[in-house]
């Protein structure tokens, strides 16, 4: 292969112009600027570094501040950290309930990233500030857990509330990749960059089993994290599709519910608790050195070769998310898992040199396709969770870790698994067994093969995973049309969400009703293009330019079949109050508002009983009828009781809009007005909470109208398209005008300096 220096000049400069052009505002079609990645990856740098200096409070033998300096025992470490894995499960759930709930103008998640790492540092300080040579042994281990309590309620409100932000900083899966790779590869460079200093200056202050190295070095270490968090804090967007009229009121049970019924999570979940055997290949590798080689020095080499894997998997995830998709990416991913374990099975006992060479290479392999979830995981979990909001209405993020503690149990249990099998091996409380070659070989290989029984286990729910990037795209137009027609019932609909939903709906009526394209002749157009000979120049390029142009007409094909096949969740989305379920909840909906209050204190307890009574149908969506029908009973029960016994009314917002008009000239203004503000709230919640089965009925009935006025809509189209244009002209024209005044103020600062010389130079002579 030839290099065109040319070739790479001309793409440098073509990256150099779309990072001058895209810096401050994304492409066309695009959601992210490279500024937004920029601080969204150095925000990953300040948890890292945040991290860095929490960690060393974590409960574990290993960790030299509680083991070595406060000499907690390791047992007792181990009884703490079971209780905090109890602990962590009701935090996990308030945090869901905390952060899912939360609404502000900045977002869901900035906030917290804004906010919350303030407390981890301050409480780090206030910890390692302990005299703990003067304190018995029961309050330290008292101070410890009272501060391990303190950061687990915390630090996920600064960590998965970073996590998180990515998913709904743009819709786009190749964007949200790109941002995951780069972000990821820049804040991986903390660590990097922290151990070529760190352990030096830890040794100045005295070690790591000193207290006064910690005091030194970690809390500026993360005081500087904290600046860094600010700029993903203050520097990014959320970017979620939900109207302006949207409040959320996610309740955990409900949710829950909701979560459960989407089957991808439930499939990502199977796996996640299926894959628990191929971890035994990770103690077999460690194990390889210690009673094997043991050579430092081939460990070092083979550890800093084996460090690469991450940086490899992260820069081709992308490209190989966007040629496969996601099933195919987790499929191919989980088989050559299957391939590269398996080999390694065939080969930890082959041992030219003394050295396992051919395991090393294939676990570096295994290593880089297992990082691909980095960037992998992360992006199809932001597809799942999309999917979850197009299914159920309301938006959860922070719930889904909260559903995920049905695993518990089951991860508690299979933990049991591999030391069950280190034990029938003949590993007990003696390791050095180990060095015993008939021993090691016999446990290796019995590890090797569960491993790849593990993986070939952990791939079988993917088949299952049928999401397609074309599905995805059509529910977050779906997701887009719901807020159209939201905000045009709440009068607040923008032309540029016109032009875009109307255009979208567009798109989707022209793949509707056409036939989907033949792609065997294609497929043979693209073997027959590789058969063609290429023994001169002449041949290779025009066999390169046929295989090129087969390839680009069958993905073209292909493109077109997965357009028409998912087309018709867009248009389905549109006629659903035409008929169907849809049609059967718009009449339940109605039939709620028609009774009203009066009617409703007036329901029988039955009709729970009655709805239960009803047939479940034969279909999934049919059966999901059913369970909203009971529920909707449930709640008008809750209702009823509520105007019985607490004289519940209809909602009034005057009070709430009375106390935001308020005045706020001065502190004590601004204090009435918080104080009326969060009393009328209050009050509205607590309707909110009662009568979620009536507003329910007032937002079909509403999304109803809504839908039906769609013509109306599209007949607004031109204005709109020329609004937007207005609106991209006068941006255009503005940020020409501050680019022009930056120039000028660039050519007004360079015009000084040259008169300074000048001036310098004159006085200069003069002295002469």
């Amino acid at each position: 292969m030839k290099l065109d220096i040319g070739t790479i000049k001309r793409k440098t400069s073509d990256f150099l112009t779309d990072f001058r052009e895209y810096w401050t505002k994304p492409p066309k079609g695009k959601y992210i600027s490279y500024k937004e990645i920029g601080a969204y990856s150095l925000g990953g740098v300040g948890k890292m570094l945040i991290g860095m200096l929490t960690s060393y409070i974590g409960l574990s033998a290993t960790n030299t501040l509680v083991g070595s300096v406060i000499q907690i025992r390791p047992l007792d470490l181990q009884n703490m950290n079971f209780l905090l894995s109890f602990l962590g499960l009701g935090f996990t759930v308030l945090r869901g309930i905390i952060v899912d709930n939360t609404q502000t103008k900045w977002g869901r998640f900035r906030p917290y990233i804004a906010f919350m790492g303030v407390p981890m540092v301050f409480l780090m300080i206030i910890f390692l500030g302990f005299d703990f040579q003067s304190m018995v042994y029961g309050e330290k281990v008292l101070w410890c857990m009272l501060f391990n309590i303190a950061l687990v309620l915390i630090s996920p409100l600064l960590n998965d509330t970073y996590t998180e932000l990515r998913t709904v900083m743009s819709p786009n899966s190749q964007e949200r990749a790109l941002l995951i790779t780069v972000s990821t590869l820049i804040a991986s460079a903390a660590p990097t960059i922290t151990n070529l200093f760190v352990p030096s200056l830890v040794y100045q202050f005295g070690g790591y089993t000193n207290i006064t190295a910690y005091r030194a070095i970690f809390i500026p270490i993360g005081i500087i994290g904290l600046f860094f968090m600010f700029f993903t804090a203050f520097g990014t967007k959320e970017r979620v599709f939900v109207s302006k009229q949207y409040k959320p009121k996610i309740r955990t049970l409900h949710a829950i519910r909701q979560i459960y019924r989407n089957k991808y999570w439930l499939i990502r979940s199977i796996a996640g608790w299926t894959g628990f055997l191929e971890g035994g290949i990770a103690s077999l590798y460690w194990w390889i050195f210690v009673y094997q080689v043991q050579n430092g020095a081939i460990q070092s080499g083979v550890l800093l070769f084996t460090g690469f894997a991450s940086t490899v998997a992260m820069l081709i995830t992308p490209s190989i998310l966007k040629k496969l998709g996601p099933r195919k990416f987790m499929i191919w991913q989980n088989f050559f898992n299957i391939v590269f374990v398996g080999l390694m099975a065939l080969t930890f006992q082959i041992s030219p040199w003394g050295v396992p060479v051919f395991f090393f290479l294939f676990n570096f392999l295994s290593t880089v396709v297992y990082e691909l979830n980095i960037v992998g995981d992360p992006v199809i979990h932001a597809e799942v969770k999309d999917f979850s909001h197009y299914q159920s209405g309301r938006r959860m993020d922070f719930m889904f870790g909260t559903a995920g503690i049905i695993g518990f149990p089951i991860t508690i249990i299979t933990g049991y698994v591999l030391p069950l099998i280190y034990q029938s091996g003949g590993l007990t409380d003696n390791y050095d067994v180990l060095f015993d070659p008939a021993i090691r070989n016999s446990l290796f290989g019995t590890i090797c093969l569960v491993s790849v029984l593990g993986s070939a286990i952990n791939l079988v729910p993917y088949f299952f995973y049928d999401l397609s990037e074309s599905q995805h795209k059509n529910i977050i137009k779906v997701l887009r049309l719901r807020n159209m027609f939201e905000d045009y019932a709440g009068k607040t609909l923008s032309p540029r969400d016109i032009k875009m939903c109307v255009e979208e709906v567009r798109e989707a009526r022209e793949h509707i009703g056409k036939n989907k394209a033949d792609v065997a002749p294609l497929v043979l157009a693209v073997k027959n293009a590789k058969k063609l000979p290429y023994k001169t120049d002449a041949e290779k390029e025009a066999k390169k330019a046929a295989v090129k142009t087969a390839k680009n007409e069958l993905a073209s094909a292909r493109q077109i079949n997965e357009n028409i096949a998912a087309a018709h969740i867009v248009i389905n989305e549109l006629k659903k109050y035409g008929g169907g379920i849809e049609a059967k909840r718009l009449e339940l909906a109605k039939a709620t508002l028609a009774l009203g209050f009066d009617g409703i204190k007036n329901l029988g307890e039955n009709i729970v009983a009655e709805a239960k009574a009803a047939p479940k149908g034969a279909t999934e969506e049919e059966r999901n009828f059913k369970h909203y029908k009971v529920r909707r009973a449930k709640l008008l029960l809750v209702l009823k009781k509520a105007i019985i016994e607490k004289g519940l009314q209809p909602m009034d917002t005057s009070e709430l809009d009375a106390a935001n008009a308020m005045p706020e000239n001065n502190r004590q203004e601004i204090l009435q007005k918080f104080k009326a503000v969060g009393a009328a709230q209050k009050k509205l919640n607590k309707y909110n909470l009662a009568a979620e089965a009536y507003m329910d009925a007032e937002r079909v009935v509403a999304d109803a109208e809504a839908y039906s006025r769609f013509s109306e809509i599209e007949a607004g189209y031109e204005d709109a398209c020329a609004a937007v244009e207005a609106l991209d002209l006068a941006e255009k024209e503005k940020a020409e005008a501050a680019k022009k005044a930056k120039q000028d103020d660039l050519e007004r600062i360079r015009r000084k300096r040259r008169e300074k010389r000048e001036a310098r130079k004159v006085k200069k002579g003069g002295g002469k």
